[in-house]
């Protein structure tokens, strides 16, 4: 059975933090590392979509991929006191 994982997204790239590889963003599962050194990923089922290191809105998060649940939450900046 394969391992579970939340895809992370940033502004560029997205992660398997499975295995900590590059992965497209609309992959069902890690098959393929994408990038500039392309090859087999580690076969984790993505079960959520998140914000990685740089925050991206749930609402765009919820646009790239409608199929998975939003699994973290944004704070606006223009929010922060």
């Amino acid at each position: 059975m394969s391992a579970t994982a939340t895809i992370y997204v940033d502004d560029w790239s997205s992660r398997c933090p499975h295995c900590g590889a590059q992965t497209l963003p609309q992959a069902l599962t890690h098959d393929r590392v994408s990038g500039w050194l392309p090859g087999p990923g580690c076969g984790a089922l993505f079960t959520a979509i998140a914000s990685g290191e740089r925050p991206v809105h749930p609402d765009v998060l919820a646009e790239l991929r409608p199929d998975l649940p939003v699994a973290d939450t944004y704070i606006d900046p223009a929010a922060r006191s």
